[in-house]
């Protein structure tokens, strides 16, 4: 499920942020390990206004479990496999982070984590536009903004030597019926992700492009079962 922070209440989900942040950009992860939760979430919110950041949270979690079981569970001890920040700004809400780790990628997480954000902003913000910066470089990315109904457009603004713009700005806006539709699609979709559904093993593996884990465990689970079949027809016929 997704859980909604504001700066205050993601400290306690601290050290799963920070994990799950590592797994997605390790090549911000400064050196040594002597950094504190406050130094980090300074730096991951750089030049916004720490205060200000929402956070949604998407945490591993068993639908089966009551709402009595789940608040014995601590903050810490949730298996963040995503998040997503974002901060309003002038008329949009401006998307700061959308990040899910590794092996969770590929069934539509990180889809889900953008529409929690979109209906959050129309319904509680009363904004009907998120906007982005992403690298111009980053032609895959930008693909994936556009298949979710975004549209890009040149900012003018980029590194101070670069003859062209090296930062585009995504945009994209909606109704509330949209937003509420879209999430709904999502949230319907997620007794696929924990472990009730992948196992403790088939969940960590990447899913195998236009093929899914679903798929590869509803027919390689049955092999065993055909095997014994199979066996047990000869042993009849003879």
């Amino acid at each position: 499920r997704v859980r909604r922070c504001d700066h205050e209440g993601v400290r306690a989900y601290a050290a799963g942020v920070r994990r799950a942040h590592a797994l997605c950009f390790p090549e911000e992860r400064p050196e040594g390990d002597d950094e504190i939760d406050d130094e980090f979430f300074d730096r991951v919110t750089f030049t916004h206004d720490e205060a200000s950041v929402t956070w949604f949270l998407l945490c591993d979690e068993d639908d089966d479990d009551s709402d009595e079981e789940e608040e014995q569970i601590a903050p810490g001890d949730r298996h963040i496999v995503g998040f997503a920040a974002a901060v309003v700004y002038a008329t949009s809400v401006y998307g700061m982070h959308v990040a899910v780790v590794p092996s969770y990628r590929g069934r539509g997480l990180g889809k889900w984590l953008m529409r929690e954000v979109q209906l959050w902003a129309i319904v509680d913000k009363g904004k009907d536009q998120i906007q982005a910066t992403v690298d111009a470089s980053a032609t895959r990315l930008l693909r994936y903004y556009e298949e979710c109904g975004a549209h890009t457009e040149r900012t003018g603004f980029g590194s101070a030597d670069a003859q062209t713009p090296t930062v585009v700005r995504i945009a994209r806006t909606f109704t509330e019926t949209i937003a509420r539709r879209e999430v709904e699609s999502s949230r319907g979709r997620r007794g696929r992700v924990g472990k009730r559904f992948y196992g403790e093993g088939i969940r960590e593996q990447k899913p195998v492009r236009g093929f899914g884990n679903e798929a590869l465990f509803a027919w390689f689970g049955w092999l065993p079962v055909g095997f014994l079949v199979a066996m047990a027809a000869a042993r009849l016929s003879k």
